[in-house]
């Protein structure tokens, strides 16, 4: 053995003397497990004295801690296995009981091999032959004449590589004891112990060259090595791997082309695909604890004469890069393949691991720049089968990275899908999960404000469970009602915490006035979170964002033409000072400098656009800076405090908080619009008609004649608000009423000529009596649709 310099590293040279005289135990021989602390066995006792002497043991598990045991003395070993079966799941064909260090056998009695009531026994895994006995007899050999691990490596790998069970050794536990001795502080130490991976790196293609790259013994071991060197940090591990990258590569081609060309069903995940991923995943960290700062193939190049490992990387990236245009154009053409498939021909699980394989090629892309046009110009081939994929793509795909690819432009639903994604799935959790609020309508928004801010975000991330209190009614649709009635309250101009757009009042952005009440911002916070519970829930509030504050939102500039709706006075003005003749500003005919002023409290404060601005003179030169700087003031600088908090709120209720931007910066402002609004046009009555059912009615009954042809005859508010107490629902999906989740349905009620239609919200259920004339219905259907009666009126 080596010279070990401290007692950390002879401790650890200890466990791995240890590990490797267990070293024949072949992989996956673990004891299986279940979950519970401590399990006593009843008393085995007949009842009949007997003469049978009962005594309490116990049985020291590897993993689940003490089993208490209760049998006879008389009782063999072998009963005592079957005892530790039931009360630890492991099959006692893998067990061995250890009394005093030796081994029990399974033929004698406990009181013939001496064990004494409150002994303790120690469990242990039953050492396996292996399928390599050769290399273990060379191992035990070398071992046993006391040669060092470097040197049982070497023996072992000159041998023949098929006798080698190289994962036995991995799994054995050495590989932990190697990462223990390589994170020595003591230099000797840490070459002894990459020296070790280096030769079982040299086994590895000595395998590959006997057997093939496709043997599983070989995969295996392949596989080992990247577990193993994951552990010993990047630079070591990408200067080892880097040669298994190109025959890694190739297998991955092999791989994937043979599960595109004759896919099972499902169809398995490409093995190797993983272990690419790993090392790009160290060859991230290993650059980036280097000075490479350019990391195309020609910045790489520049750095090969300074230190060999450029040159190792360069070599592996031109493989890589080769491989990866293979794989590239194998998933493109799988895409496009089954794009042109008929929808009962189509294999899903075939199209999403097309899409993992892309995924991987993207992350490569991200690590080296060289590589993004040809993704880019494959994703803009396969867009059309790609966007088809996303409209139907389910959670648990990691598909985050598309909503960045600009250069593909894909349809509002597949955006929707993605973005909606970012957010927690409703519905996911059980009914004991669900975030319960009372609410009490006459104080409706203190009282959200108060249950919204004060929940942890882990806490909204669960369905909301509304209800009013006094009322009986709860359910989805009394929490679509809550969303609505809260969200108007919000963005209400007596609330002055925004302002709508004087051209199109559904438009909205925050109000710079707003900061002269002290719990501005935490309403602001509020509302974030409130509009990424709307979407999460999947509710049009029938609000939507203006642009400039969508801008800010996915961290984008705010130019002149942005801030057209917002204020078309500030929007004309700034285009008739830049379109002003030159000579008629410089002569001061404005009586401008960088400076405005800003109204607070009623008073009227001069607000300096830049150091020293009141001085500062605007003219033809400085003109279009002075506009920028009043655009950004006005907008930006003025209501900072406000959007930040907005986007912390936001960010509360999303799966990740960090993708609160990507959400945004994904969307375009119209799909904004269709996500919060909802379908910007009027009711169809066509398309109503179409997605409602009966009960107990006929279509040709004479009320439900009559109840269209009063439909008919209403406004589009008028409309709205019978459909929303109808459905808690005023705002329908941008798909119209084929975006709801159930047909609509009018039931009749056995209630008189005097009774009111009565809605059931959660079930799109409206019951209306048998009216005797189409003046009564009438009548009927003018009282609930007026604003204050929907709101308040209805069974949820």
């Amino acid at each position: 053995m080596p010279v070990f310099f401290d007692a950390c590293q002879q401790a650890a040279a200890a466990d791995l003397r240890r590990l490797l005289d267990g070293i024949a135990i072949r992989r996956g021989c673990h004891l299986r497990r279940r979950d519970g602390r401590r399990t006593s066995e009843p008393d085995d006792e007949d009842g009949g004295g007997g003469g049978r002497r009962v005594i309490q043991i116990f049985v020291r598990t590897l993993s689940q801690g003490t089993v208490v045991v209760r049998a006879p003395a008389s009782e063999t070993v072998a009963a005592v296995h079957g005892r530790v079966e039931r009360a630890t799941g492991v099959p006692r064909s893998d067990l061995r009981l250890l009394h005093c260090g030796r081994q029990l056998s399974p033929g004698a009695t406990l009181a013939g091999a001496g064990v004494q009531p409150g002994d303790t026994l120690h469990l242990s895994a039953r050492l396996r032959s292996t399928p390599h006995p050769d290399a273990w007899r060379l191992a035990a050999a070398a071992d046993a004449c006391g040669h060092s691990i470097p040197a049982l490596v070497s023996l072992a790998a000159a041998a023949d590589p098929r006798n080698v069970d190289f994962p036995g050794l991995y799994f054995s536990g050495a590989a932990a004891a190697l990462v223990s001795l390589y994170n020595s502080t003591c230099p000797n130490v840490r070459h002894s112990a990459a020296r070790v991976v280096r030769k079982l790196l040299l086994f590895c293609h000595q395998l590959a060259a006997a057997v093939g790259t496709r043997d599983p013994l070989y995969r295996e071991s392949r596989s080992a090595v990247f577990d193993l060197l994951k552990s010993l940090g990047p630079a070591l591990a990408v200067q080892t791997l880097v040669p298994l990258v190109a025959d890694t590569a190739a297998s991955v081609v092999k791989d994937i082309t043979i599960l595109f060309d004759a896919p099972p069903s499902p169809p398995p995940p490409p093995p190797l695909l993983d272990r690419l991923s790993d090392f790009l995943r160290l060859l991230e960290e290993a650059l980036t604890a280097t000075s490479c700062t350019d990391r195309s193939l020609e910045g790489l190049l520049s750095l090969i004469d300074e230190d060999r490992f450029y040159r190792m990387l360069h070599d592996a990236l031109r493989i890589l890069m080769d491989a990866f245009i293979t794989i590239l154009s194998t998933a493109g053409n799988v895409l496009k393949q089954q794009a042109g498939c008929s929808v009962g021909q189509r294999k899903p699980a075939l199209w999403r691991q097309a899409v993992d394989v892309l995924t991987v090629v993207n992350n490569f892309a991200e690590i080296f720049p060289d590589f993004r046009p040809v993704l880019r110009a494959t994703l803009s081939a396969t867009e059309e089968p790609l966007d088809l994929l996303l409209r139907q793509a389910k959670r648990g795909t990691n598909l985050h990275w598309l909503l960045k690819c600009k250069d593909v432009a894909f349809s509002f639903e597949a955006k929707r899908n993605l973005v909606l994604m970012l957010l927690p799935e409703v519905g996911a959790s059980d009914f004991e999960e669900q975030h319960e609020m009372l609410i009490n309508r006459s104080n409706l928004l203190a009282e959200s404000f108060e249950h919204i801010s004060q929940a942890s975000p882990s806490d909204l991330r669960y369905e909301l469970l509304i209800e009013f209190r006094g009322e009986e009614a709860t359910g989805p649709g009394v929490t679509r009602e809550w969303f609505f009635l809260v969200c108007r309250k919000v963005f209400s101009p007596e609330n002055v915490l925004f302002s709508a757009c004087p051209a199109d009042r559904r438009r909205f952005f925050p109000n710079p006035a707003s900061s002269t009440d002290s719990m501005n911002l935490a309403y602001f916070k509020f509302s974030g979170r409130l509009i990424a519970l709307a979407l999460m829930h999947k509710v049009q509030i029938g609000i939507t964002f203006d642009r400039t504050f969508f801008l800010q939102l996915a961290g984008k500039p705010i130019t002149l033409e942005d801030v057209k709706d917002a204020d078309p006075f500030l929007y004309a003005s700034c285009k008739w000072i830049l379109d002003m003749d030159p000579a008629l500003v410089d002569s001061d005919a404005l009586g401008l400098t960088f400076s405005r002023d800003v109204e607070v409290l009623g008073s009227i404060k001069n607000v300096e656009l830049s150091t020293g601005g009141k001085d500062i003179v605007v003219n033809s030169t400085n003109r279009e800076s002075y506009v920028n700087l009043l655009i950004e003031h006005s907008f930006v600088t003025s209501v900072a405090y406000q959007v930040e908090q907005f986007a912390r709120g936001f960010a509360d209720i999303l799966s990740d908080r960090t993708h609160q931007r990507l959400f945004f910066e994904s969307l375009e402002l119209e799909d904004v619009d269709r996500l919060l609004y909802g379908s910007g046009g009027a009711i169809s009555l066509t398309e109503w008609k179409q997605h409602t059912m009966y009960e107990c009615y006929k279509e040709k009954d004479d009320q439900i004649q009559w109840f269209w042809k009063i439909i008919e005859e209403m406004s589009d508010e008028q409309r709205r608000v019978l459909l929303f107490f109808w459905t808690a629902v005023k705002y329908l999906p941008a798909e119209g009423f084929k975006g709801l989740n159930s047909k609509l349905c009018i039931h009749r009620a056995t209630s008189p000529d005097t009774a009111l239609p009565v809605s059931q919200t959660c079930f799109y259920r409206l019951s209306i009596p048998a009216y005797s004339s189409e003046s009564t219905m009438r009548n009927r259907l003018q009282f609930i649709t007026q604003e204050h009666v929907s709101c308040s009126f209805g069974m949820g």
